[in-house]
């Protein structure tokens, strides 16, 4: 028996433009569904929009809450006569009737301002040092088999959680160095001994460099710095196969090996030989905080730490697109379109509040080799970065690609030869 149909709705703010795209998909072909007994109305708030229908004599309703309040006029633009999309004609797609429509956003919004910032200057990255400030335990994120016990040792010294620089910290340091002001020549001798004191204390000096110390946990945008010893039920996972065309992670020119969890085997981190310690992936990892109930772990999605990375790499690197790999051949080429936007949805998995989101679009490459190194005579991609995931975080990121492509307006699905999807950004209110 086939289920009841349903209205979808899917509304995206972008902020920069001060207009929202609203979505009204209604079930099966527009021959059966009577245009002229169908409504969309807004909100007396303006903030909220309602869509009524009629499929086969059965009453259809659906409300979808907006990420932003729109204006008032925008009531004049609600009416389906015009607004109606072409998704195509096939089978599948031809069993729904979609409509968009463009509305300007309400300038007196008080949410607008949260929404209308730079992604530079939020605080995008998940588990930073001061969230960890309560971590009692990180466990595996499978098994729950616990990884780091923080609260153990209470006779020695405290745990203490510091966030890492930057990733190219050091190559801004020698950018420095090469660039700095010229020194008056009888000024030079003291001014060495100045640089020298400083690059020791600082430690921004040629010989420094981060390095795992027990009883430490040293935070990174998509991971976690600690000292072996800090670790327990832990073991070396026996490295597979990868193709000749891309290569895994590694730390001084040598292949780093995965750390495994000793309960159920899965990926939790890799070795990191110049910082001599262990890489725990946050995205396989959960934390338990201190006073919590015993089964109680605090996580995030691949979609949260996937997109704090990139825009790490777009805040610090200038790059939007990636070829995203796990050591083999095949891959996925990624383009950050938009970082930061707001996206409300009436489908089953969300719920009525806004979320915040960053638009992606991506598509299968099937020869990474070819795009990061191509042939004689071929451009090279200048704005193109690469980023190698573990087998596991590959493959949930892409699932969640293409769970997010599946859950949006039809004809919003794809944008010429890519697909379309967003990944949720973590968003810290004040």
């Amino acid at each position: 028996m086939a289920g009841t149909p349903t209205i979808f709705l899917h509304a995206e703010l972008l902020p920069n433009i001060r207009q929202l795209t609203l979505h009204v998909s209604l079930p099966n072909s527009a021959s059966e569904i009577d245009i002229r007994e169908s409504t969309i109305t807004l909100s007396e708030s303006c903030r909220a929009v309602t869509v009524f229908t009629l499929h086969q004599d059965v009453e259809l309703v659906e409300t979808l809450k907006l990420p932003v309040k729109v204006t008032d006029a925008s009531r004049r633009n609600l009416s389906f006569a015009g607004h109606r999309v072409d998704i195509g004609g096939t089978e599948s797609k031809a069993q729904t009737a979609e409509y968009s429509f463009r509305l300007q956003v309400d300038p007196n919004d008080a949410g607008l301002t949260f929404t209308n910032k730079g992604f530079q200057e939020d605080d995008y990255v998940p588990w930073t040092a001061s969230d960890m400030s309560t971590c009692a335990a990180l466990h595996c994120k499978f098994c729950k088999q616990m990884i780091v016990d923080v609260a153990s040792k209470p006779d020695t010294s405290s745990w203490q959680w510091k966030d890492l620089p930057s990733g190219n910290w050091a190559e801004m340091m020698d950018f420095w160095h090469c660039h700095k002001p010229d020194v008056h020549p009888d000024d030079k001798e003291g001014q060495k001994d100045i640089e020298a004191q400083n690059a020791s204390v600082k430690g921004y000096g040629a010989s420094n460099r981060v390095v795992a110390t027990p009883r430490t946990g040293l935070v990174d945008v998509a991971s976690f710095l600690v000292a072996e010893s800090d670790c327990q039920n832990i073991k070396v996972l026996e490295q597979r196969p990868t193709s000749t065309s891309a290569k895994p992670a590694s730390h001084d020119g040598k292949n780093a090996r995965n750390i495994g969890c000793s309960g159920c085997s899965a990926i939790i981190g890799t070795e990191d030989s110049v910082a001599e310690g262990l890489r725990l992936y946050k995205n396989n990892i959960v934390v338990k905080h201190t006073g919590a109930t015993e089964h109680v772990y605090e996580t995030h999605s691949i979609d949260i730490i996937t997109s704090s990375r990139f825009l790490d790499l777009i805040d610090h690197e200038g790059v939007r697109r990636f070829v995203i790999h796990a050591g083999q051949s095949n891959g996925i080429l990624l383009w950050a379109f938009n970082p930061d936007l707001r996206y409300s949805s009436s489908s089953a998995d969300h719920s009525i509040v806004s979320r915040r989101a960053m638009k992606v679009l991506y598509q299968n490459a099937t020869d990474v080799e070819r795009i990061l190194e191509p042939e004689n005579g071929v451009p090279t991609p200048l704005s193109l970065e690469e980023l190698f995931l573990p087998e596991n975080i590959y493959d949930e990121l892409v699932l969640s690609l293409r769970r997010s492509n599946l859950l949006m307006p039809i004809s919003a699905r794809i944008f010429r030869e890519w697909n379309v999807a967003l990944l949720d950004r973590i968003e810290k209110r004040p």
